[in-house]
């Protein structure tokens, strides 16, 4: 399980048309409710031949919504309240995949992309081990099997107290630490969530999702010079992962080091089909801060040509409309390449 946090959309050329304007609410609209858009996908990139379900419920388990994914795979859901929220989706043919919507901080509008997938593609590969998966004791994986129970029905004190359990048992348990780590953080101990995440990344080095998990939190805490120095120093140990490369890609952002941002979400782009086609608008976003207004231009075509319907659609027509108007494609330069490449 993962977050996803839509990073802000700047830029810092006076004179331009500022992206957060344009890609951000209007003051004053939306202040009481939330929008969550987004896509079901398959592990192909496609959206899934049969129909997608789409549940939602609040931590208490009352039901907000209860409805299919169109024929592309899209959905939204509008009028929710700022809490956090439990998403199921189910397909036939695929695995049910369960996922927070967390909407306590952010802005009003989330997109999010939903993968799910195939039953045959999951008998065949299995779930991600830990090392510490095969030493835990029984007492120890029972534990952690209610607190994961207790974490899909939003029930974050009783996770809690079964992952607390589970590590207390087995404190080197990094799955269990993580997930330990994921349940506080949404309940608002960010001390105890880092250490957690920590704990895990320490017991198993080669556990993706601690990794992924804890530049996550990271970044939400805006420490992205700590975010970036973590996941700089294991990114090479997991060359196919695109979830590394977009968090450090994040935290160069949030470092204002631009060019290092644009060469991570690259990378990303380039390991898998999940990317959303959100990272176009990203890459504009870097693009501008450089003052590199043609690749800016190009991506913000490509994401048109991606989801020409999608939510930030007609923003980004907007945006190119004026581009064009202005002139200021003729002032573009090519964008800054990072002077020391990342070392895998």
């Amino acid at each position: 399980m993962g977050h996803q946090r839509l990073w802000s959309l700047t830029t810092a050329r006076t004179g331009f048309l500022f992206f957060l304007l344009l890609f951000s609410a209007a003051p004053g609209l939306c202040q009481q409710t939330f929008v969550v858009e987004g896509q079901v996908l398959t592990d192909r990139g496609m959206p899934p031949a049969t129909t997608a379900n789409l549940h939602l419920e609040t931590q208490e388990g009352q039901v907000v919504a209860d409805q299919p994914a169109d024929s592309r795979g899209r959905f939204r859901f509008i009028n929710l309240s700022r809490q956090a929220y439990h998403l199921t989706v189910t397909a036939e043919g695929f695995q049910t995949l369960q996922q927070w919507v967390d909407l306590r901080r952010g802005e009003s509008r989330f997109l999010i992309t939903v993968t799910i997938t195939s039953l045959e593609k999951a008998k065949s590969k299995g779930a991600m081990v830990s090392i510490t998966d095969l030493s835990a004791p029984r007492k120890a994986r029972k534990e952690y099997e209610k607190g994961q129970r207790a974490f899909q029905k939003e029930n974050l004190p009783e996770a809690r107290r079964h992952l607390e359990n589970a590590v207390a048992e087995y404190p080197c348990y990094a799955r269990a630490q993580t997930n330990l780590g994921m349940t506080l953080e949404l309940l608002g101990e960010n001390a105890p969530a880092e250490s957690a995440f920590r704990k895990a990344v320490e017991c198993d080095a080669g556990f993706h999702e601690a990794h992924v998990q804890l530049g996550i939190f990271l970044n939400h805490q805006k420490r992205f010079a700590e975010s970036a120095a973590d996941l700089r120093k294991v990114i090479g140990h997991f060359p196919g992962s695109w979830q590394l490369s977009y968090q450090l890609a994040a935290a160069e952002y949030g470092l204002g080091q631009y060019p290092q941002a644009a060469q991570e979400y690259l990378r990303a782009q380039s390991m898998s089909s999940e990317i959303p086609a959100e990272i176009h608008i990203r890459l504009a976003d870097v693009y501008t801060q450089q003052g590199a207004y043609a690749d800016a231009y190009a991506e913000l075509q490509a994401y048109l040509r991606a989801e020409p319907q999608g939510r930030f659609a007609a923003k980004a027509t907007d945006v190119i409309q004026r581009m064009e108007k202005t002139g200021v494609l003729k002032r573009s330069r090519p964008p800054d390449v990072a002077s020391t490449p990342h070392k895998d």
